[in-house]
């Protein structure tokens, strides 16, 4: 994804353009104070910046609009975010249009958006899936998820940060700035892949496991050294689901009687239940009827997801074959034959051959499709893992 241009649309009703090459390095210079720091500041904000950065002045006031035209993919894509009105430090108005490579006199026709949908638009674009990095467990700092944004810190350079020795990366300098760079940037080296995040999933319910685990032992550890307290919680729900008699008399000091009273609950029959336990027994039965048809479904939603993922991971690799062998098409683009002979003999076919452009535009095809399967790979997964939660949490009701 690279920026063809920043656009100004004025609160005259106006626009300013400022070209950029594509495929090259642009260096923006001038004199001082004619506004270059602007540009990067402009930039910065339109990709979903939480402030906006630029300084009081002739820029702020005369701007309705700060807007971006980026080529990704040949496809052409217009960004713009409102200025902030005087006084505030931010605003949440965006918009978007696709596939416009004339840049349009006003944004009436763009597709409204608010910031954080605009951040997932362009990450979506660049491929960025789903990921989350976990700090160590001893470190109080959140998870952090690599996005746009962070691609900004490797693409942009300010004038100090050129000029600095110590500082690499754009925003460096800034209060957190360099950790945010240590967690995300193994992301975009390729060392964290996509089963990273789906590894961290299970990792997580598994660590739910053990704790509800950890939990049932120190239960039954309770129950070792205090027994009795917890014999007389199931004598009292006994006599409220009509186990035990009413008016049955339980010493509850005396270990025997205790005992004898357990020992009555355990023998209980169907047949000396009371209508009030009888009723409160089949509101349980409905109630666990109703959970266990809630675990199915799930189990059966998980299924689904499972073997539609495993589906999509046969067809991506699939495509990415086939898009392997027409590649090879490189080989043979200066070749000049003509479609109806035979290339090697000459000889007229019956078929015509494919041109080199035909299978160039097969590749294009195929690059698209993996793009858009890619695209909804991160959204099942969080699919699969929420359905995997909801489980957990009706096993622990």
């Amino acid at each position: 994804m690279q920026i063809s241009a920043i656009v100004l649309y004025g609160t005259n009703g106006k626009r300013r353009i400022l070209p950029f090459n594509i495929g090259s390095v642009n260096i923006i210079t001038g004199k001082s104070k004619t506004g270059k720091s602007v540009i990067g500041d402009i930039i910065d904000y339109c990709f979903g910046g939480s402030s906006c950065n630029i300084a009081e002045g002739f820029v702020r006031e005369h701007v309705a609009w700060y807007a971006l035209q980026l080529v990704h993919n040949d496809e052409y894509l217009l960004i713009a975010r409102e200025n902030p009105p005087h006084g505030q430090a931010s605003t949440n108005s965006c918009c978007y249009l696709i596939g416009a490579k004339s840049i349009p006199n006003d944004l009436m026709s763009a597709t409204p958006i608010d910031n954080s949908g605009l951040e997932k638009l362009l990450s979506s674009k660049l491929g960025i899936s789903e990921n989350l990095f976990n700090p160590p467990e001893n470190q109080s700092r959140l998870p952090l998820s690599a996005n746009i944004r962070h691609c900004l810190y490797y693409c942009l350079q300010n004038q100090d940060e050129i000029a600095s020795q110590k500082f690499l990366f754009h925003r460096q300098a800034e209060p957190f700035m360099a950790q945010a760079i240590k967690d995300t940037l193994p992301y975009f080296l390729g060392i964290i892949g996509e089963n990273t995040l789906a590894l961290e999933s299970e990792r997580t319910l598994l660590k739910r496991e053990a704790t509800i685990l950890r939990k049932s032992i120190d239960e039954v550890e309770q129950l070792k050294g205090n027994g009795l307290d917890r014999a007389t919680a199931l004598l009292s729900e006994a006599k409220e689901i009509g186990i035990l008699p009413e008016d049955i008399q339980i010493d509850l000091s005396d270990y025997e009687s205790v005992r004898n009273a357990m020992s009555i609950a355990g023998n209980w029959e169907p047949n000396d239940i009371s209508t009030t336990g009888m009723d409160r027994i089949s509101l349980l039965q409905s109630q666990l009827s109703h959970t266990q048809n809630e675990i199915d479904q799930i189990g059966i939603d998980i299924r689904n997801t499972e073997e539609f993922l495993g589906q999509v991971r046969d067809y991506i690799t699939e495509v990415e074959h086939q898009k392997r062998r027409l590649e090879s098409i490189g080989l043979f683009e200066h070749i000049d034959f003509d479609a109806n002979h035979c290339p090697l003999c000459s000889k007229v076919i019956d078929s015509p051959l494919p041109c080199a452009q035909d299978i160039r535009n097969s590749i294009t095809n195929l690059s698209r499709r993996l793009e858009s399967v890619s695209h909804d790979r991160p959204t099942l997964r969080e699919h699969l893992g929420q359905h995997r939660t909801n489980l957990l949490q009706i096993g622990e009701k």
